[in-house]
């Protein structure tokens, strides 16, 4: 069974985890946002605009929106960005120390899980700099902590049903609802973050195994297999998903193309893929740059690739600027 949240906060280690959060706060006061490089005055113009808000351009709509959004929702609100970082990383740092808590391990260990994440040095300086790393690593980290914490909810639910008590059971079924919800949420924020969505299948699936793997000895039933793949693998992969065609489809509101962003459109992987079967030359060969500059000569200037045969560009006609 997992421990109460009341016997997790004290009055000790509430006032010893304010004590954390003011700390943080006071060593993060001095610190700005640093606005450096070309990707950083991309999410400024973008979050200025709302993102599809802005004219449609060469690097305008290459990444999928939710980092540039959160920034304008918080410039919205008044709050400084740094500010707001510190804040996330707070909730996601108390999410960790409820997971830690209802897995069986200690106050302790909770509430030092929990001061480890808030003063992590390496959020000093990543919060520091606009780019999205920093809140993408604290997302993931908040998203498998919601795992965990249904993960225990489910199996509470099977020792309930198995046991049948009904009237416990269908409160522990309202609370399987209560910690889905802020797992798929997580989801959704996580996997277009980034355009890694595909790392949330892991944690989804060690969580399924998990919640599968102490079922009582006895005849198989389907109920909680089912339950299990719906609230841990279907609903926060579905989430996910749902936003980002939730994206697509206002791009192809405004610019035509059924994708999160340009990068992700069926013709901009073609054409990536085009490009990495052309063999660079040694000297051109750079870990940083997976077209080299004498590909990408090669194949514009000859006729073996060309940017329309893949569908590349967006169909936007005279939607283009639709929102300019």
């Amino acid at each position: 069974m997992r421990p109460s949240d009341q016997a997790l906060v004290t009055r000790p280690w509430l006032f010893a985890a304010c004590v954390v959060v003011l700390l943080k706060l006071l060593l993060t006061s001095h610190a700005e946002t640093i606005y450096d490089g070309w990707d950083a005055f991309g999410y400024v113009a973008s979050a200025a605009k709302w993102h599809w808000g802005l004219e449609y351009g060469q690097y305008s709509h290459i990444r999928v929106p939710t980092f540039n959004l959160y920034i304008a929702c918080v410039n919205a609100l008044g709050l400084p960005l740094r500010l707001a970082n510190e804040l996330v990383l707070i909730l996601a740092a108390l999410l960790v120390a409820r997971a830690v808590w209802a897995c069986g391990l200690t106050r302790l260990t909770a509430w030092l899980a929990f001061a480890l994440l808030t003063l992590h040095p390496w959020t000093f300086k990543l919060f520091s700099a606009l780019v999205p790393d920093g809140l993408y690593a604290t997302l993931l980290v908040a998203f498998i902590a919601s795992l965990v914490l249904l993960t225990r909810d489910l199996q509470e639910w099977q020792a309930r049903r198995d046991a049948g008590d009904s009237a416990s059971r269908f409160r522990t079924a309202a609370t399987l609802v209560r910690s889905g919800t802020p797992a798929c949420l997580l989801a959704a924020l996580a996997g277009t973050w980034r355009q890694e969505s595909v790392v949330l299948v892991v944690p989804c699936v060690v969580a399924w195994c998990a919640a599968l793997w102490h079922r009582p000895a006895g005849r198989f039933r389907v109920q909680p297999v089912v339950v299990a793949t719906l609230l841990l693998l279907v609903a926060p992969l579905a989430s996910s998903s749902a936003l980002n065609h939730a994206y697509a489809f206002i791009n192809f509101r405004t610019i035509g193309l059924y994708a999160p962003a340009d990068f992700l459109a069926p013709g901009y992987a073609r054409l990536h893929k085009a490009l990495l079967s052309i063999p660079p030359t040694p000297r051109d060969i750079t870990p940083k740059i997976h077209a080299p500059a004498d590909v990408r000569q090669r194949a514009y200037e000859g006729d073996s690739i060309r940017l329309d045969w893949f569908g590349a560009r967006p169909a936007c006609g005279d939607r283009v600027n639709a929102l300019a």
